[in-house]
């Protein structure tokens, strides 16, 4: 599988230290790529994560429980994630 296959090679992520998402609508293929940021990036300090709010296939409703699962996801790092609203 794609992703297993990457966190056995060396990484040119090691050193990242911000980490910008933007356009997140909770699509499965940007929460894994999200996850798979976290678990090999020791050195991130803020995630800024922007929602699309406008672009939410399954309702606001379901994106809450997205948010939960983006904040729960495993880290490298302490990294501090900040959720943004549209317009910050």
């Amino acid at each position: 599988m794609f992703w297993n296959d990457l966190k056995s090679s060396s990484s040119n992520f090691n050193y990242l230290k911000i980490f910008d998402v933007s356009n997140v609508h909770g699509s499965e293929s940007k929460l894994r790529f999200i996850a798979y940021i976290y678990e090999i990036t020791p050195m991130i300090e803020v995630s800024n994560i922007k929602i699309n709010w406008e672009n939410i296939p399954f309702g606001k409703d379901e994106m809450g429980n997205i948010l939960i699962e983006l904040l729960s996801f495993k880290r490298a790092s302490g990294a501090k994630v900040i959720i943004k609203k549209p317009f910050d």
